[in-house]
């Protein structure tokens, strides 16, 4: 018999913004793949951006995933 906890399988992306230093944040992209028991994470991609005013409120997360995602373009486009 199969347990429920060993039959999933999913996938998800997600990315996870980080402050380093003052005014430094870092962005990092990760492809996690889910089966049974076994999780396998893949790092996509990593941008690093300044970000002065940043305190963790709604709309600071807000400008901050803003301009994560366009670091993260600029990296694709170069």
């Amino acid at each position: 018999m199969t347990s429920a906890r060993d039959s999933q399988s999913w996938t998800e992306v997600r990315m996870t913004i980080r402050r380093v230093g003052e005014a430094g944040c870092l962005a990092t992209v990760i492809h996690r793949t889910v089966s049974g028991q076994r999780v396998w994470d893949r790092r996509l991609d990593t941008a690093s951006f300044q970000l002065a005013d940043f305190e963790g409120s709604e709309a600071d997360v807000h400008v901050a995933l803003g301009a994560a995602l366009e670091r993260l373009q600029q990296n694709r486009s170069s």
